[in-house]
């Protein structure tokens, strides 16, 4: 086991060095080789120690795995993952595409490292003894390679930017869909219970590893992704629509737009008041949003005016969003926080500044009711027929707001420190975790969704 441990944290540590640099230059064909090697090793390691996750029936392979599954049984979920997933079709032999000889960039070097300790690490398990596993020591196993499968999923998003039109790759990454947000929860459930184990690979005791070991977390981290200051970016488009007296209907649509993005970057980390999951409220408000970013019923102003700094910053918080997004990067709990305690003022502003419009007659809107003269009416609120609708979505997502404010507040700093020492105590008690078996062999009792994600990590 401790050999095996060894190349596993071999194998983190050059993950994590290809997840720390430039995908410029990357040979495609090294990287997919390399890939394979890693979730190959993945794939072994759950089937032993949890073997339930060889075959499970009634459970959709790959892209279709449904999300009750990710929560009820994460294990399972990135076990059906790996089971839809591909090799790679290529034309030379892997011992040429893994040979360090041939590598001539830095990138494609990371990933030969990467492919050869995971085989190494695959060799070691192999020759290890798994029958009578401790619990521990197999959700420590777990949790490692779960630690890996999240890097390479993260490393997806640069291999298919790198892939050109019709290369093996695309196919190939296609078919673990999913393999984040599984790898996430599984990993959240290997660690879960045990405040002890970090949520990464680390070299155990006695054990060398060339080059200062870089954790996976902390290389997700120092990706590219949201840069700091969503909150206070929030912030200062809250002060420009204060300071502009009109906005036009795609000035609206665009801000909710925002608003929702923003709600959906904030749900799996926002703390509330209570140390509780904010996710509930900010899901529906997100629901709300959604509805008034679509409800465009072709309104246009009377007199339009410009506001270009509400469009440069409204541009800019939906680049950020959307790069979160795409690359699966949380924000911390005291961003996440922030941006929930924001977002209330926000959307009331959006609603206000609609309503204003539509009372004040500023917006006009094609007249669809049956006495109608011309094919445009000033917008009321007095005539449901020249309401438009995007003013009642964002009345009832003001509402929603208000509760929202009312449950997220600023993250006390002792917060988590107090939620571990808990977890402490309840381990030396020798109470289990809520959620997590005592081996990975069993199924968790019911969903692991149960503490706030920035909580569990």
């Amino acid at each position: 086991m401790r050999a095996w441990q060894a190349d596993l944290a071999r194998t983190a540590s050059s993950l994590a060095a290809v997840l720390g640099c430039d995908p410029a230059g990357t040979d495609l064909d090294v990287a997919l080789t390399a890939r394979a090697a890693v979730l190959d090793h993945v794939a072994v390691v759950l089937a032993d120690l949890a073997p339930r996750t060889r075959t499970r029936p009634g459970l959709r392979i790959g892209r279709n795995v449904p999300i009750a599954a990710l929560e009820n049984d994460p294990l399972a979920a990135l076990a059906a993952i790996l089971h839809g997933r591909c090799n790679p079709r290529l034309d030379r032999p892997p011992s040429q595409l893994l040979d360090p000889a041939y590598a001539l960039t830095e990138p494609t070097r990371r990933w030969v490292a990467t492919g050869l300790h995971a085989l190494l690490a695959g060799r070691e398990w192999s020759d290890t003894e798994t029958i009578g596993l401790d619990g521990e020591a197999a959700w420590r196993a777990v949790g490692g390679v779960a630690a890996l499968a999240r890097g390479i999923a993260a490393l997806d998003a640069d291999l298919r930017a790198l892939a050109p039109p019709g290369h093996e790759a695309i196919p190939v990454l296609a078919a673990t869909a999913g393999l984040h947000r599984a790898a996430r929860e599984a990993l959240t459930l290997a660690t879960r219970g045990n405040p002890g184990h970090p949520a990464d690979i680390e070299p155990p005791a006695g054990v060398t590893v060339a080059g200062r070991p870089t954790s996976i977390t902390a290389a997700l981290a120092e990706r590219a992704g949201p840069r700091p200051g969503i909150a206070q970016d929030l912030r200062r488009l809250s002060l420009l629509l204060d300071r502009t007296p009109e906005l036009t209907p795609n000035h609206i649509r665009a801000g909710a737009r925002v608003a929702h993005g923003l709600c959906v970057l904030a749900a799996p980390t926002a703390i509330g008041r209570d140390a509780a999951d904010l996710r509930p409220e900010l899901d529906d408000l997100a629901r709300h949003l959604q509805a008034a970013a679509g409800a465009g019923r072709g309104e246009f102003p009377i007199n339009p005016n410009r506001a270009a700094a509400v469009e440069v910053q409204l541009r800019d918080l939906h680049v950020t969003t959307k790069l979160a997004l795409a690359t699966r990067t949380e924000l911390d709990p005291g961003e996440a926080t922030g941006v929930a305690r924001r977002l209330p003022r926000l959307v009331d502003q959006l609603a206000e500044h609609t309503r204003r419009a539509v009372e004040d007659g500023r917006w006009a809107m094609p007249d669809r009711s049956e006495d109608a003269v011309l094919p445009y009416a000033i917008t009321s609120t007095t005539n449901p027929a020249h309401t438009p609708p995007l003013l009642g979505h964002l009345d009832t997502a003001r509402t929603v707001a208000a509760g929202l404010l009312g449950r997220a507040t600023d993250p006390d700093p002792a917060a988590p420190a107090l939620a571990a020492a808990i977890r402490t105590l309840d381990t030396a008690a020798g109470r289990p975790a809520p959620d997590r078996p005592e081996h990975p062999a069993a199924r968790p009792t019911r969903s692991t969704r149960t503490t706030p994600p920035g909580m569990a990590r």
